[in-house]
């Protein structure tokens, strides 16, 4: 029998956004029709876009992760 390999982890291309003035950075993935953005404090996971803009929605997610993590 032979052994299944295991799969790579999927690209983790870099995005940057900038609020207040300050630039915050973190990146996203997308496997299996999700995409996950990670920064230093959070990440975030949704359906990719279907029209295929997922930069947009990255930036778009990485805002939220530093809003939600201001209200905290």
């Amino acid at each position: 029998m032979r052994k299944r390999q295991p799969k790579p982890p999927p690209y983790q291309q870099p995005i940057e956004i900038e609020l207040g003035g300050k630039t915050y950075r973190g990146t996203y993935a997308i496997e299996g029709g999700m995409i996950t953005v990670r920064s230093l404090d959070g990440s975030k996971t949704t359906h990719a876009s279907a029209t295929g803009n997922n930069e947009a929605l990255a930036k778009i997610m990485l805002g939220e992760i530093f809003h939600e993590r201001r209200e905290d």
